[in-house]
């Protein structure tokens, strides 16, 4: 099923109509890019459920000058995110919809994109996407960041930060936070320190967390362990006492039998809370996870 996924605005190459933006949805821009193949730069804006993807010019070919000397200012297109765009797009060929594109490409935020001409939609410029490239800009060796500065920091402690499940939680997270991703014995500088100044840290091993040296006072306002649903080999006894004593931990419902601790407190400081039934998997960072780690931070 397709999904609104943005609403691409024309805007003349003004700040003050970004700022316009900004001021009337209450939202700051959180991520900027420059697309050359199209000739574009862009401006996202968090809407709740979708996004605004502010379009300017940047170059003297670019549709979106075309559009503007034509139209003026104004919704230059409509987005809807698929499963398999490749499919979707041979989808559109056989029912003789009219494309836009010739192809498949590139476009911003990390995804491939196609348009259907608005000569078959009614006047209305639609576009379909699939997410294919991360959204981490890679800062050194197992060491990458998303998301705008300023905002409230969560830190990702993992074994590799390639995967697409780090991926789907820095895309839920940018839209709000600064996101550092951290390879644990990769990264060239000591991603403990990291960790230690962070609004909230999410480890997807104790084997990770236990090789720093922690204390409760020293964690972040909120941390998470997560893990696969099978607990039968203990592997959350691992975690040291020390971290056991401030963590907010979240993960299957039979972590409860293994540590027992009191509820989270007015103080915000970190309680365990188990989850019955909680679909992680393996590298425990899943995009259920996101969804409930951005109700706790929050509260904490």
């Amino acid at each position: 099923m397709a999904r609104i996924e943005h609403i691409g605005i024309a805007i003349p190459n003004d700040p003050d109509v970004v700022r316009l933006f900004t001021d009337l949805l209450g939202a700051p821009v959180y991520k900027s890019e420059h697309v050359p193949s199209e000739g574009v730069s862009t401006h996202f804006i968090d809407a709740g459920g979708a996004r605004i993807e502010l379009l300017e010019s940047s170059s003297d070919h670019s549709p979106v000058k075309r559009f503007l000397e034509k139209r003026g200012p104004g919704v230059h297109h409509l987005a809807f995110e698929v499963d398999d765009l490749e499919a979707t797009f041979a989808r559109m060929q056989r029912a003789g919809v009219e494309l836009a594109s010739t192809e498949i490409k590139d476009g911003a935020d990390g995804k491939r994109v196609f348009f259907l001409h608005p000569r078959g939609t009614s006047g209305v410029l639609i576009e379909f996407c699939q997410s294919s490239r991360s959204v981490l800009q890679p800062l050194g060796p197992g060491l990458a960041r998303a998301g705008r500065a300023g905002a409230p920091r969560i830190v990702i402690v993992t074994r590799d930060i390639t995967g697409g499940e780090v991926d789907l939680l820095s895309r839920h997270f940018e839209r709000s936070c600064d996101v550092t991703a951290v390879a644990a014995g990769t990264a060239e500088e000591p991603w403990s320190d990291s960790v230690v100044t962070a609004d909230l840290a999410i480890f997807s091993d104790p084997a990770i967390a236990n090789s720093a040296v922690f204390t409760p006072t020293s964690l972040p306002r909120a941390v998470v362990f997560v893990g696969p649903n099978d607990t039968d080999d203990n592997m959350w006894s691992q975690l040291t006492p020390d971290i056991l004593s401030g963590v907010l931990a979240i993960g299957p419902a039979s972590m409860a039998a293994e540590f027992s601790r009191p509820p989270i407190t007015a103080t915000g400081r970190r309680a365990l809370l188990p989850i019955e039934g909680s679909p992680f998997s393996v590298t425990g960072l899943s995009l259920s996870l996101a969804m409930i780690t951005s109700h706790l931070l929050a509260k904490s």
